[in-house]
Formats: C-alpha cells, structure tokens, sequence
C-alpha cells in the first residue's frame, strides 16, 4: 500500500487526520442545513412531488419545509412519527388577504393537522403609531390559535418601509411572534437593522438564492434562511463531505 503522508508524518497520522477533517466538514453541513427551510407553494406541488420533497429533506435533517395548509396533513404522514424537519403551514398565502376568523380558523386546522408551525402573511403593517394596537391584538389573538406551535409572521419588505419594519418586528416580538421571516428584501440593510432591533427576542428567516448567499445572511443575523432546492443541494453536499472524491 502506497505510503502518500508527507515525510515525517504516518500513514496512520494521515488517516485520523483525514478523517478528523470528513467529521468537521459533515457537522459544517448538518448544521446549516439545520438553518436551512424550503418552500413547496407552487401550482405543481401536488402529493407526489410533496412526498419526494419530504423525505429528501427529512433524509438530510433539512431544517423545515412550507407547504399549503391543505397539504398539512398529508406532509405529516410523509414525514412519520420522527421527523427530522419541521413541517410549516403558509396560512393566508400569499397576500394576506383573508379576516382574522379565516385566519385563525386555518391556523387552528394546520397545528390539528400536525403542522409543528405556521407562517402567516398578512395584508398590511402598521405605519403610524395609532394603527399598532388593533395590530398588536391580531398578533396575539393567532399566537393563541396557534399555541403550542410555533408562530412566524410574514413582513412583505417591499410593502413596508425600513423604519416601520422596525417597529413591526419588535410590535411582533412582543406579542410572542418566535420567527419574522423577511420577504422581498431588496438589500441586507433591513436584515441587518432587524436583527440589531430584536436583540434575540425573536428568530429571523431570510430568503436567498444559494448556500453561498446565506453565509452573509447567517452574519448579518438571520437565523435561518430558505431557497429553493435546499433539500437537493444538502444532499449533494452532504454527500460531497462525505465522500471527497465525489
């Protein structure tokens, strides 16, 4: 057997070293896989390409997946009893558009359906100091529905200038929100204000494009980040770290 340890080094040395450094480069991919979630909200996610996306991304402990609320159901089952990932309800997709009843009516039926949290959009933010307390009761009146699980509020950046989204993302921490997920954000200056706003008080979810993107989102605060193919690409990374030669 060829001996290819560089002069004073053993081929035993080598190998623990080697595989000293598989393990770390796998726990580097575990973990931001970990932070990573993906959509499934499009026209064509149907039970077929719902059950694929589940048990590719419960194969690789994706961090969670977010599906219609009338595929909640359906996406426990394809994950089982012992999920690895989280499973999220998309209530009131896109726009936000439904009443408070509808609301919490189908934040209720996703957390009965197994759903370990919900992601709710709304129509508008408030922008005036008078317009935060019917929001704030709101807020508190889905954080009751969707109790014991766990309850993300959807901020529409585009709709909602720097300075107010401050304001709602505190407004929204206090009233028991655990994740403000960022949509739309047309730079990293509202991630960054955000998250020096919250100080930990509430989770952040970025959207980004690639891994490569998300390590400067994970700098900037977020605390976790999505983009499409995220269950793809951790396999193929984690597949990658395991085997180098790949």
């Amino acid at each position: 057997m060829e001996n290819n340890a560089p002069e004073g080094v053993t081929a035993v040395d080598l190998a623990k070293f080697e595989e000293f450094t598989k393990q770390q480069n796998l726990s580097a991919v575990r973990a931001a896989a970990a932070k990573t979630e993906c959509d499934a909200l499009t026209a064509d996610a149907g039970p077929a390409t719902l059950k694929a996306l589940c048990e590719q991304a419960d194969s690789v402990a994706l961090g969670g997946v977010v599906v219609l609320p009338c595929f909640v159901k359906s996406c426990a089952g394809f994950f089982g009893e012992d999920p690895k990932t989280s499973l999220f309800a998309a209530v009131s997709y896109p726009l936000g558009g439904d009443t408070l009843k509808v609301m919490r009516c189908a934040v209720r039926r996703a957390v009965s359906d197994g759903a370990d949290g919900v992601e709710l959009c709304m129509l508008s933010y408030p922008s005036a100091e008078g317009e935060f307390a019917p929001f704030r009761r709101k807020l508190k009146s889905l954080r009751r529905a969707a109790y014991p699980r766990e309850f993300r509020l959807v901020v529409d950046c585009s709709r909602v200038g720097e300075d107010a989204l401050v304001k709602v993302a505190l407004c929204a921490a206090e009233c028991g929100v655990n994740c403000i997920r960022l949509k739309n954000a047309s730079g990293l200056s509202a991630l960054a204000r955000v998250s020096s706003a919250l100080r930990g008080k509430a989770a952040i979810k970025a959207d980004c494009a690639s891994f490569e993107d998300a390590e400067e989102l994970f700098v900037l605060g977020a605390s976790f980040v999505s983009f499409p193919r995220a269950a793809e690409v951790c396999k193929e990374r984690l597949a990658s770290a395991m085997d180098p030669g790949i």
